[in-house]
């Protein structure tokens, strides 16, 4: 059915590896990699405030509708606490220090106050 080929290959020992490919995937697998943190401390801070039942799909989190107020407010806390830290400047370091190349530094932080996310109305569906 359908007219496209789709062709995938395995990476075995030996094989270089694409430098345009991971140079490219950088800044998504950073963002996913930091919905995935959320995710994970959102669900273990969850269980620990007694929700038993989640459904997970990439970065979205689902529990029953009498954990949802628990869950909205999990979820900001965690938030708060991940990014109360300056996540790209602790990146950049890293990369730094395992590369020794000289990058950039990364822009300035803003002036939002993370803390306010608390009291958000809308902040992650």
């Amino acid at each position: 059915v359908g007219s496209v080929l789709r062709q995938h290959r395995i990476l075995s020992d030996g094989t270089d590896l694409s430098i345009p490919r991971n140079v490219n995937g950088i800044s998504p697998n950073f963002v996913h990699s930091l919905d995935a943190a959320v995710l994970m401390a959102a669900v273990n801070l969850g269980a620990h405030n007694g929700i038993d039942c989640f459904s997970c799909i990439h970065d979205s989190i689902g529990v029953n509708a009498q954990h949802a107020g628990i869950m909205s407010a999990t979820i900001r806390e965690v938030s708060v606490e991940i990014f109360s830290t300056p996540v790209l400047d602790g990146v950049v370091s890293e990369m730094r220090a395992l590369t020794g190349l000289d990058l950039p530094d990364p822009p300035p932080s803003g002036t939002m106050d993370i803390n306010l996310l608390r009291d958000a109305d809308y902040f992650f569906a």
